[in-house]
């Protein structure tokens, strides 16, 4: 490798790292939503069908 492109080959690492990273996190939060969304419908049918 050419040692004057190291600094932005490592660059490149970290924001792929990063990247990697707060893809997860989104995806992690998505399914967090779709749960508390899916469990408030439940809840709205469950009292829906007492009364």
């Amino acid at each position: 490798m050419d040692p004057e492109g190291r600094g932005l080959t490592q660059a490149g690492m970290y924001r792929g790292i990063f990247s990697t990273v707060l893809y997860l996190l989104v995806i992690v939060g998505v399914i967090a939503f779709l749960v508390l969304v899916v469990g408030a419908a439940a809840v709205q049918v469950e009292s829906m069908n007492n009364h």
